[in-house]
């Protein structure tokens, strides 16, 4: 694949444009939804992320999306909901002709991929879980999760922080002292989303709860957690490969929730040996 970065398409979702980019080998398609915010041209600036594109791309054609309220597609005053958003991936895979796909949900884009896949079995073809959860409130069924005070805390800290790299300090501890990323990553945070909206989303991370249709999910699914996870506890993934039927459970050591920094080999041997299969 050239070095050079894909060209930026936009599909319609009601009022908002759709930022899209569309790269890779093959004719089976892989939808990458990387996480709370994203930038689909900037990202390819830091060098790691870069590199992980690629190697999704080595193996299957990745349709990358900046959801609304994100990176070069249309603001919103209000983040949109997940059937919003599902209606948003819609317009992308129909922009492409793209009927039926896999999915690689990463962070907290997991929720809007497991509720694609319950809501709409027909256009889901595989689904992978790496580092997320099906809900981030503490309760008697998630006793890992955050609390109120903790979860207000954490928002607090990324507002006030945002732009200044605040992201990669907290969920790549073993870059946390590289001033170079730290100043990268603060740059696509800014390029990302307004410190607003970051908090905006962060805020339905926390409201979001998919547990209630995991069951529904019918779609070949594999989950892949490192084990000392900052962000997402691995007992969330745990939780998750044990409530959608017949899921496969791939627990990695390392503790950055990026799934592009540590050991990115393993996570991408395990999603090609998966979607290959």
């Amino acid at each position: 694949m050239s070095q050079s970065i894909p060209e930026t398409q936009f599909a319609k979702s009601e009022d908002a444009q759709i930022a899209y980019q569309v790269f890779g080998q093959g004719d089976e398609h892989l939808l990458l939804l990387p996480g709370w915010v994203s930038h689909v041209e900037h990202g390819w600036k830091i060098p790691t992320y870069a590199a992980f594109l690629r190697k999704l791309a080595e193996f299957r054609r990745v349709i990358l999306i900046d959801r609304s309220g994100t990176g070069l597609s249309s603001p919103a005053d209000e983040m949109p909901s997940l059937e919003q958003r599902v209606d948003e991936i819609c317009a992308v895979l129909d922009a492409e002709g793209v009927d039926q796909i896999d999915l690689l949900g990463i962070s907290e884009s997991g929720a809007l991929c497991m509720h694609f896949a319950a809501t709409l079995p027909d256009r889901t073809g595989k689904l992978v879980l790496n580092g997320t959860f099906a809900q981030n409130k503490q309760d008697d069924d998630h006793p890992w999760s955050p609390g109120l005070e903790d979860n207000e805390k954490f928002l607090n800290i990324i507002e006030e922080g945002w732009g200044q790299g605040i992201s990669a300090r907290i969920f790549v501890p073993s870059r946390k002292k590289d001033a170079d990323f730290i100043q990268a990553w603060g740059e696509m945070e800014s390029k990302a989303a307004t410190a607003k909206n970051v908090r905006a989303i962060l805020a339905m991370t926390v409201d979001n709860d998919v547990r209630p249709i995991l069951s529904r999910i019918a779609a070949p699914t594999m989950v892949v957690h490192r084990t000392g996870d900052r962000a997402a506890n691995i007992k969330g993934g745990r939780y998750i490969a044990e409530h959608i039927p017949g899921a496969t459970l791939v627990e990695l050591e390392g503790n950055d929730h990026l799934t592009w920094e540590g050991d990115t080999d393993s996570v991408v041997d395990a999603v090609q040996k998966f979607l290959s299969a």
